[in-house]
């Protein structure tokens, strides 16, 4: 059972539900933030193509069907962390555990493997910070309280991704995510973003969970 998220300071001050303006300015925030960064992030993502090509000449990008905002369907892509021969639709991280090669190995552990949704963010697919995209196998088997993370667009990042053990799957931490849609707002937004940017630069280890500032 994952940790209650709203033990989390910075939660316990963002229990309200988001408002229209915040709403607003996320629709039109959402993708313009998404165009400026993949436009300053090219030469890394052109880097970070270049490595991935390298490691065993299969594709660099990965792509898969997850669901989105209402139940709708779409294609997500990301950077390829694993052999060509590897289940695609993995149910356990751990299950794919021999087949992620040497560099996905650590793309993942920056999340670095996250950087061409930024693509989905500016189709309108998804958002910069919410819940994470699940498989559909995953969906079909949701309960009415499941259903409601899907109440709206998933994100690049999120409180899933920043606080949950990443030794377990999404499904099993959904307390997360339906706390973020219920408690969104700009300073539980700018905290994940710091949170986010110290896993990036290496900061703190993903799977490390971050500190309260009670201490």
């Amino acid at each position: 059972m994952a940790s209650d998220p709203i033990t989390f300071p910075v939660l316990e001050r963002a229990r309200t539900r988001p408002n229209s303006l915040y709403r607003s300015l996320r629709f039109f925030l959402d993708p313009v933030l998404a165009g400026c960064a993949l436009l300053a992030l090219a030469p890394v993502l052109a880097v970070l193509a270049a490595v991935v090509k390298c490691g065993d000449r299969g594709k660099i990008l990965f792509r898969q069907t997850r669901i989105g905002k209402n139940g709708r369907p779409f294609v997500m892509w990301k950077f390829r962390t694993m052999r060509p021969n590897a289940n695609a639709y993995s149910r356990k991280p751990t299950a794919a555990a021999g087949l992620i090669t040497r560099t996905g190995r650590f793309l993942r552990e920056r999340c670095l493997d996250e950087l061409p949704q930024l693509i989905s963010v500016l189709k309108g697919d998804m958002q910069l910070i919410g819940p994470r995209p699940e498989m559909p196998f995953i969906v079909e088997s949701y309960s009415a309280r499941d259903r409601e993370r899907l109440r709206v667009k998933p994100g690049i990042t999120g409180l899933w991704q920043v606080c949950a053990p990443k030794d377990e799957p999404i499904h099993v931490n959904i307390d997360f995510d339906l706390h973020y849609i219920q408690a969104q707002c700009f300073a539980l937004d700018l905290w994940i973003v710091k949170e986010t940017l110290k896993i990036l630069i290496g900061m703190r280890d993903r799977d490390e969970a971050p500190r309260s500032t009670h201490s």
